[in-house]
């Protein structure tokens, strides 16, 4: 259901609704797991945002989103909603630390906001969570639909360190080039895309074009609705960094999100089932006596074996397991092995595929190898122990394969750490470096208005130097100021030995006595910091009228 499918009077209801549903706080939150595809652990969460209305029921954000926006209540939602997720986060790290990020999707009405960042920012700051674990998600298409609107509102938010994650991307051009000049640091392939990988074999070339153009670019890869142990199969093979989907963890509430935290074994499983497993052998051959054989051969070997007639039926038979060696004949009625073993190196691309043949014509060979990237072409009849020695081999092969995938993911995951990481401490720099740069200005500013003040200011510093004299003093008491970056002069050693025995020079009436001939008034004022005392500032306020006390300081 949209906004132009909503009932008008219905509509006009829930305007008028929205107001006192954000001064109750009706927004249920609930989380979606997302996984990292090296070690199965949860890395993110994916915010999920329902109004729970007492009077209309429960809405997605998708009819949400746009009623908020027309009510101009867009701005005072986000920030309830992210103060909720952050809130959450919060209890997460109390109970066990974390760097997983939320990651909550807002629309086009929510990013073109002038305070989107500001607000993001002092949420951020009354929380406590770290910007770096906060990603703020949007529609691919949006991107290209609304780019001047949202730039400055996205650089704003990847100034404060928030990561941008385009989501629904899929293989329009007009869609990468909008991309390309935002700051994107991961895209989501979109869930329509990864639902086809196993129904054609044009979405399994194209997820795995994207992937990898998209690590080219920097940018991490989420493949968003993974639903079956294939699909997964296909796009570790092709280096997919995460995914998100039912097949790994569905949305759930904070609470119950919080045991996913723990329990990574489960999905480790799923994404090491060919490793860990029990190696499977598929066999196809459109003869039944010629699998019946090859299927008693190679179970003395321990092997899970799988058998298809057809290329159709084994398509089938690939679609429901995870297979690790393909042994399939050349010949056969309906699809040749070639076509067959073409389509198969889409589906499971990490398979190793073997051609067992009794035609060994030049052209079957090339075709095999070019267009199904067979392994080995081999021939009928075959020798029992070298056809087995080539199977084992095959299986060494995958699993060597499978490790090398394995360990580029997660040397490509400690780069992108590592990379985080440095640029991260460049923003901590640059921020040292302006508060630096600003404490130097706020030091020249005190020191030019310190100038400015019409009374004599000496500065000593806790080492006994006399560190600083303001113009005044440097007028009014020359012998006193000479002494800079010295030991101050016989007198002013003095005055500060008199001021540190009269407590009378803390108060606003200060010290009244005579000085070098002169009646002044003055008063001591003790520097402190962080590191403990400082200092001191000897304020001297020449004053004809003023009384002069027991103690006369004379040259």
């Amino acid at each position: 259901m949209t906004t132009e499918t909503v009932d008008p009077v219905r509509r006009e209801a829930l305007l008028k609704a929205l107001p006192q549903a954000l001064l109750r706080n009706e927004w249920a939150l609930s989380y979606h797991p997302q996984r990292c595809l090296v070690q199965g652990k949860v890395v993110g969460a994916a915010v999920q945002v329902n109004w729970v209305s007492p009077t209309h029921g429960n809405l997605s954000a998708e009819l949400l989103l746009p009623l908020m926006a027309e009510a101009g209540l867009i701005d005072e939602f986000s920030r309830c909603v992210l103060l909720k997720a952050c809130d959450q986060m919060v209890r997460w790290q109390a109970i066990q630390q974390t760097s997983m990020r939320i990651c909550i999707e807002m629309g086009s009405h929510q990013c073109a906001s002038p305070a989107l960042a500001g607000m993001v920012a002092e949420v951020l700051e009354e929380t406590g969570v770290p910007a770096a674990l906060l990603a703020i998600g949007i529609q691919a298409p949006t991107l290209h639909n609304h780019p001047a609107a949202l730039a400055a509102s996205l650089t704003a938010l990847r100034g404060l360190g928030v990561e941008i994650v385009a989501q629904g991307f899929c293989s329009e051009l007009s869609h990468l080039d909008s991309l390309c000049s935002h700051p994107v640091d991961r895209v989501h392939l979109s869930p329509a895309l990864i639902q086809g990988l196993v129904a054609d074999g044009v979405s399994a070339k194209v997820s795995g074009a994207l992937i990898e153009m998209a690590h080219g670019l920097g940018w991490q890869v989420l493949a968003d609705g993974v639903v079956t142990q294939t699909q997964l199969d296909i796009l570790v093979g092709q280096g997919c960094d995460q995914a998100q989907g039912d097949f790994l963890g569905h949305a759930v509430d904070g609470d119950d999100f919080e045991s996913l935290l723990f329990a990574s074994l489960e999905v480790t499983g799923k994404l090491e089932v060919s490793r860990a497993g029990q190696r499977t052998l598929l066999l196809v051959d459109d003869e039944e006596n010629i699998v019946s054989s090859l299927k008693r051969l190679f179970r003395r070997d321990g092997y899970r074996i799988l058998t298809a007639n057809s290329g159709a039926e084994a398509l089938e038979v690939l679609a429901a397991n995870d297979v690790n060696v393909i042994l399939s004949d050349q010949r056969m009625p309906g699809m040749t092995g070639v076509e067959f073993l073409r389509q198969a190196k889409v589906m499971c691309p990490a398979s190793v595929r073997i051609t067992l043949s009794g035609y060994t014509d030049l052209q079957s060979i090339i075709d095999a190898v070019n267009e199904g990237a067979v392994y080995k072409f081999l021939t009928k009849p075959w020798e029992d122990a070298r056809l087995r020695e080539h199977v084992t081999q095959a299986f060494e092969q995958f699993e060597l394969a499978s490790e090398n995938v394995r360990l580029g993911m997660e040397v490509r995951a400690i780069n992108r750490d590592l990379a985080s990481a440095n640029h991260r401490l460049e923003r901590m720099v640059i921020s040292a470096d302006e508060r630096r740069r600003a404490m130097q200005s706020a030091a020249g500013a005190s020191r030019d208005m310190l100038d400015l003040i019409p009374v004599s200011i000496f500065g000593v510093g806790s080492e006994g130097i006399l560190a600083y004299a303001n113009r005044c003093a440097i007028s009014e008491w020359p012998e006193f100021a000479s002494a800079l970056g010295e030991e101050p002069e016989e007198q002013l050693t003095a005055l500060m030995d008199k001021l540190n025995e009269d407590a009378a020079c803390q108060v606003p009436q200060g010290v009244s006595l005579g000085l070098s001939g002169r009646r002044v008034t003055a008063w001591k004022r003790t520097l402190t910091g962080a590191q403990g005392e400082l200092g001191s500032l000897i304020i001297l306020h020449a004053n004809p009228t003023a009384p002069v006390g027991e103690m006369e300081l004379s040259a």
